[in-house]
């Protein structure tokens, strides 16, 4: 047994190495003003019938944990649906109130085997879950006790004959002493795991504590037979074994910290956004009581707040954390400014549009932890592969006890030990854990690879999978293939209209829609621009009623100045203000061709202006297109524009027009049709009047960095300003779904030779196992999935 003091030394190093390579990497903060995740819907008397509530589980490992809490919450009459996050430890639960209590979320899940409490955690208790210092401080205790007195236990054993002549007896009640508390004692949380209100939890902790147990009822069992100088124990094996399974949880702990760590540096950021400075009562003051419209003062080098559009300055801003863009871009007058990303060179001022609990930063942390949330049925196969294989190892354990116990020859005795040491090894090399860990563990180095480039998956794992599949991309035009980055070039308004209060109209009726859509933003951006700062705070303060958007033809509003003066206001299409009764004047359309796109503005009923902007195609998008073609993949156009603009694209980057002029529901219309014809369809656009062909497609692809369209029907949102990001997903996608088959493969190929091997099935060739080995090679299962599925995050960095 000296070998065993050698690799429990060994494995120490290891530990000491990981926590000095680990550097402290996540040290998280909470916004104080978090309130718990809660919202009801109501019916139509005004009365709350279903509720939306999280519950906090303690006790996850896999996700067959995920699978089992699920369903037992889904066998209460009256809830609706459950997503669980593993990452997170949580389940988003919807319910009917009036059916059942909350508390009754909470019984469940307990009576499942897990900790439970209704309502999210505290700003200590998430802390303490992404970081895992208290669980990784309690295992390194485990694992030094457990180790310590392993070697303690071996030294025993070791001892020369003549040593232990006159000490015998006080050496022996140490080693039992010894061997109890590390298996009883430091052993705890695997038998916790394992049992739970006194019934059996089918799990892997199941299995080792089956294997442990058993041991110490086997040494105590000879004893009392053959009495404690001639029995044979298991206090060495026994110890060793909790040792090696304790240092498998400790890394593995440490190895799914550093998935999550670029997720716990979301948090990091909010915590800097507690504070703000507002302009009028010169005072700082909490973020999260800023209102829309407060003026705000944004230093160099801090971090942004909320999200808001400048008012007074120019500076640089850092994206890189919202984007995945290194290169911080320019902001000016009228830009829009994202929570969550730094101010670096100038003091700004600017205007408040959305409050802190809907900020972009705030919508981006509560979508990753979506994407966390395991919806599909492919928890609920991994639940039963792993239920089924747990199962299947008890059954193969009393299947190779009474192999044992029937074929060997000798007293009755040796053969009940022969036995139930096979017992031990065939319960201690078996690993469901790692069958547990092999999709999931991919996935969520596909989902933190895909944030670290600027993407994410609203949807979660399963959009993977979808994304693997499809076989066409059917793109929009403005802002996916052009630029987006729409600029008035001119501006024509007729002689009898006041030009300041058109710019203050043309400002406040496209504020809204500015948020998520590039030729809103253009209008929006110019018209601020123009006007004089206190102009500005005079339109700022106006009110907007009836305000209607018409996706891909315009807006109409009704605005009431401070005077109490009220203006109609139509800014779109043609064909928008025509419908709308306004009587245009006869010019020229020479004008709107080639790059040049037009938009028209009426007031009080009488068309007032025109505006000409102009757009260009992105500079990647012929390689990206070439590279989505590469990858076996049909690219084609559908956009509302002209027919003109599309074939001019068209030709540029030998694409076919599915469509021009198409309206959002005749886009929708058009994706339903090739799907109709088998194709799987991702749907890549920038607006709101691609939403509903996003939400027909198979996947639905956002390219935007606006707030307002990360709460679309989209199952991707890239917020990097780069097409390029396209390809690049695709390819995370591949990649990782290829790796979650591996590990599957992997997992399930190395727990066959494992069992073989404790079955004794090559002991005729001289290749045996005993429970310690046993135990390494389970722990080496796990460690080995989320190796690899750290490598393909590496790889795909």
């Amino acid at each position: 047994m000296a070998c065993c003091i050698f690799v429990a030394f060994c494995m120490n190093r290891i530990i000491k190495a990981c926590e000095v390579l680990d550097l402290q990497l996540i040290h998280i903060k909470y916004n104080d003003f978090d309130t718990p995740y809660e919202s009801a819907t109501l019916t139509k008397n005004g009365a709350t019938s279903t509720r939306t509530l999280r519950v906090s589980i303690d006790g996850m490992t896999c996700a067959a944990c995920g699978q089992t809490i699920k369903n037992a919450l889904l066998k209460i009459d009256g809830v609706r649906r459950v997503s669980v996050s593993l990452p997170l430890a949580r389940a988003t639960v919807v319910f009917d109130s009036d059916l059942l209590p909350p508390s009754r979320l909470e019984d469940a899940v307990r009576d499942a085997g897990y900790g439970a409490k209704v309502g999210d955690r505290s700003v200590e208790e998430n802390q303490e879950l992404l970081s895992q210092s208290k669980h990784l401080a309690s295992l390194k205790i485990a694992f030094s006790s457990a180790a310590s007195l392993s070697s303690v236990i071996v030294v025993i054993d070791a001892a020369p004959t003549w040593l232990r002549e006159d000490t015998e007896p006080a050496l022996f009640v140490a080693r039992v002493l010894l061997a109890s508390w590390v298996i009883f004692y430091d052993s705890r949380w695997i038998h916790k795991g394992a049992w739970a209100r006194g019934r059996m939890i089918l799990g892997m902790d199941t299995l080792i504590s089956l294997s442990l147990l058993l041991g110490m009822f086997l040494s105590f069992f000879n004893i009392s037979l053959r009495g404690w100088r001639q029995a044979q124990t298991y206090f060495s094996s026994g110890c060793f074994l909790a040792t090696v399974i304790t240092t498998g949880r400790y890394l593995d702990l440490i190895l799914r910290r550093r998935s999550t760590s670029n997720f716990s540096f979301l948090y990091r950021l909010q915590s800097e956004t507690t504070m703000a400075y507002v302009r009028s009562d010169e005072t700082f003051v909490p973020a999260a009581t800023l209102n829309k419209g407060d003026e705000i003062v944004i230093e160099p080098m801090s971090i942004i707040p909320v999200d808001c559009f400048i008012l007074e300055g120019n500076t640089v801003v850092d994206e890189a954390t919202m984007t995945g863009e290194s290169f911080p871009p320019s902001k000016t007058i009228g830009s829009f400014l994202m929570s969550g990303t730094r101010n670096i060179s100038s003091r700004i001022i600017a205007v408040v549009i959305a409050e802190q609990h809907e900020s972009s930063l705030e919508r981006l942390i509560e979508n990753i932890s979506g994407a966390t949330e395991e919806r599909g049925d492919a928890s609920a196969s991994v639940d039963s592969l792993v239920r089924h294989f747990v199962a299947g190892i008890l059954f193969l354990a009393l299947l190779g006890f009474a192999r044992s116990f029937f074929i060997f020859q000798g007293p009755v005795l040796d053969r009940f030990n022969i036995a139930a040491q096979r017992a031990m090894v065939i319960l201690a090399a078996s690993c469901p854990c790692a069958l547990g860990l092999a999709g999931p563990s991919a996935s969520m180095a596909g989902l933190d690879a895909a944030w670290a480039h600027g993407i994410l998956l609203v949807g979660g794992a399963r959009i993977l999978e979808s994304l693997d599949r499809i076989s066409t991309c059917v793109m929009d035009k403005t802002g996916t293939l052009t630029e987006g980055l729409l600029r008035v070039d001119s501006c024509h308004f007729e002689d009898d209209v006041d030009a300041i209060l058109c710019y203050q109209l043309l400002f406040l009726a496209e504020k809204e829609i500015a948020q998520s859509n590039p030729a809103g933003k253009a209008v929006f951006q110019f018209a601020l621009q123009q006007l004089k700062l206190a102009d500005a705070k005079v339109g700022a303060v106006a009110e907007v009623e009836d305000y209607c958007y018409v996706p891909g033809q315009g807006v109409s509003c009704v605005v009431r100045t401070p005077d109490a003066t009220c203006h109609s206001v139509f800014v779109g299409s043609r064909s928008f203000l025509t419908r709308s009764d306004i009587l245009l004047n006869t010019f020229s359309h020479s004008e709107s061709m080639s790059e040049i796109n037009e938009v028209l503005f009426a007031m009080n009923g009488r068309f007032a202006g025109r505006l000409f902007l102009h757009d260009k195609l992105r500079d990647e998008a012929p390689c990206v297109i070439r590279g989505l073609k590469a990858m076996g993949l049909g690219v084609t156009m559908l956009t509302g524009d002209t027919h003109d603009q599309a074939s001019r694209i068209s030709s540029l980057l030998d694409i076919p027009v599915l469509s021009a002029r198409s309206l959002p529901h005749e886009k929708q219309a058009h994706v339903q049709t090739l799907q109709q014809s088998g194709e799987k369809i991702a749907m890549i656009g920038d607006g709101v009047n691609d939403s509903l062909a996003q939400a027909a497609a198979d996947v639905g692809i956002l390219l935007s960095l606006n707030r307002a369209c990360m709460t679309g029907a989209a199952d991707v949102v890239i917020m990097s300003p780069s097409l390029e990001a396209v390809p690049k997903l695709f390819e995370i996608a591949r990649l990782s779904v290829k790796q979650a088959r591996w590990n599957t493969k992997w997992a399930i190929g190395y727990n066959v030779v494992a069992i073989s091997l404790a079955s004794g099935i090559f002991e005729q060739w001289g290749v045996a196992i005993d429970a310690s080995i046993a135990g390494t090679l389970m722990a080496c299962s796990s460690l080995t999935v989320l190796g690899m599925s750290l490598h393909l995050r590496q790889r795909l960095s």
